[in-house]
């Protein structure tokens, strides 16, 4: 036997004072509760610290494809970080050069550890550290960010394209200019490492940016 429990609601709309603590739930004609967002889907993450963005430099970096020394960007996640990484947006803007048919993707390199060394899968990096969201505040990062320079004992392994590609174009072309904005839901554990790459050597520069979460791991049965 289980109790029945009556919600009082209002039909119509609610408005509030900031500060006020008491409210009833707002309730539509046909009986529905009515919701909505307050805030915009990342504002409790950026506020609580746990964002981060990871930029190369404004003049940009060559587009490669994927080979043991990388000069485009690479979010590692090493070992013992007690994170996850979440990548959310992946960011591209030109900046010089002239393209080549090819296309932006994803790669990424497994059992990274957290060590650098000529024995590691991580040979050597140029490290950067990412950028809070909070501005002046939140969280220290606790991924490691190479944005242009880095060696590995294995080339990244391809996990999927980006969904923007190019054809061949001068840099003095009115269709050279483009910028790019792409959304996702990749969850790099630690020991893992994640590259934005160009899937052909090209002569195009741009700029590049991987917007993620650094959230704390879940617990597991």
């Amino acid at each position: 036997m289980s109790d029945a429990v009556i919600l009082e609601t209002m039909v119509g709309p609610v408005t509030l004072s900031d500060g006020a603590h008491d409210a009833r739930i707002r309730q539509g004609n046909a009986g529905e509760i009515l919701v909505a967002d307050l805030n915009p889907s990342w504002y409790e993450h950026v506020v609580r610290g746990n964002a981060f963005v990871y930029a190369t430099a404004a003049a940009g970096v060559t587009w490669v494809a994927a080979t043991t020394t990388q000069n485009m960007p690479m979010v590692w996640n090493p070992s013992g970080s007690g994170k996850n990484f979440v990548l959310k947006r992946v960011l591209a803007g030109y900046v010089s050069g002239a393209h080549v048919p090819g296309n932006l993707e994803l790669g990424f390199l497994s059992n990274a550890g957290s060590q650098v060394g000529t024995a590691a899968p991580i040979v050597s990096l140029t490290q950067v550290a990412g950028k809070n969201l909070l501005i002046g505040a939140g969280n220290t990062t606790a991924m490691r960010f190479a944005p242009a320079t880095v060696s590995v004992t294995t080339a990244p392994t391809y996990l999927c394209t980006l969904g923007y590609s190019f054809l061949t174009a001068l840099a003095a072309t009115a269709a050279t200019p483009f910028q790019m904005d792409f959304q996702c839901e990749i969850i790099v554990p630690p020991g893992n490492a994640i590259f934005v790459l160009h899937n052909v050597v090209s002569t195009i520069v741009g700029s590049i940016a991987m917007i993620g979460l650094e959230l704390p791991l879940p617990p597991t049965a």
